[in-house]
């Protein structure tokens, strides 16, 4: 019963992290696309929002925290597209 409810909760973790993360990457990379973005400035904050969420996450003790920070990280790790476009910008330069 135990291991069904932590089992529950990983699960739930993992389906949100997820979701976060692919809905945000279709988000960052239209957002991205437009003219008026700097898309390093964008870049950064993200890295700076899941590197102080990451700070945080030893003293989340609920599971709704623990849900949140999720959240936050799937989200702030979805500009993984924003760094292939940088990166090949500065190839081709």
């Amino acid at each position: 019963m135990v291991a069904d409810k932590l089992t529950y909760k990983l699960n739930t973790t993992i389906l949100f992290a997820g979701i976060a993360n692919t809905v945000s990457r279709v988000a960052l990379g239209w957002v991205g696309d437009r003219k008026c973005i700097n898309r390093l400035g964008m870049m950064i904050s993200l890295q700076l929002i899941a590197a102080a969420s990451t700070i945080v996450s030893p003293f989340l003790v609920s599971f709704e925290t623990k849900l949140i920070y999720c959240i936050a990280t799937g989200v702030s790790l979805g500009n993984y597209g924003i760094h292939l476009f940088l990166w090949k910008m500065n190839r081709h330069v």
